[in-house]
């Protein structure tokens, strides 16, 4: 992958509606510049105060990655649009997030790689003045490798996603995080998957794209 400059990454907003209401113009929110992120994936979301958050595959700590850094979690402060990375990856706590947060309370997410067999990580970012980044699970190979999808979570706090690498065959898994002290981590289904998982009392489904 062509790893562009981070002055080339923006969140973007429609600000005036053209004279067709089929075109809109539209205006930068912020300007990624390296510290605070750069290439930014997955979807943004908002929290009940207006606040945006999402990932970026590089950024934050440029000393690391030979200047690209590992990648952020990032937050725009409604009103103000003051972009802050909120959270840093540093390979030992996960590197590249590509999927979207899961808001429920805290934010919640996936690492494609890094963590202690550098598969990959279940990452939490508490919802505190300090923003604590958290790895809750990591990924082995064996358990699943490369998380892309969304994670979803249940009534009970059990968290549960996708991957597109690893398990028995090396095709993908979905797993399962439970909400538990030690955030056990298990494989629930061995198959080739690249899509966000949804949980319900029928179990477990993900979309398989071919």
């Amino acid at each position: 992958m062509a790893r562009r400059r981070a002055a080339e990454q923006t969140i973007w907003e429609p600000c005036s509606r053209l004279s067709n209401d089929s075109f809109y113009a539209f205006g930068n929110v912020v300007n990624f510049n390296g510290s605070s992120g750069a290439a930014p994936y997955g979807n943004l979301i908002t929290d009940s105060s207006g606040n945006l958050y999402g990932t970026t595959f590089y950024g934050g700590d440029l000393a690391l990655n030979s200047g690209y850094g590992y990648g952020t979690v990032f937050k725009v402060a409604a009103g103000t649009n003051d972009l802050s990375a909120i959270a840093k990856f540093n390979y030992p706590n996960g590197v590249a997030p590509l999927a979207s947060l899961n808001d429920s309370g805290n934010l919640y997410g996936t690492t494609l790689g890094g963590g202690a067999h550098g598969d990959g990580t279940v990452l939490k970012v508490a919802n505190d003045a300090n923003h604590t980044l958290g790895t809750l699970a990591t990924f082995d190979g064996a358990n699943g490798s490369g998380a892309r999808g969304t994670l979803v979570m249940d009534p009970d706090g059990n968290l549960y996603g996708t991957t597109s690498l690893g398990g028995a065959s090396g095709d993908g898994t979905v797993f399962k995080v439970a909400n538990d002290a030690g955030h056990t981590l298990s494989t629930l289904v061995r198959s080739s998957l690249n899509c966000s998982c949804i949980h319900s009392a029928a179990g477990s489904f993900g979309i398989r794209f071919l």
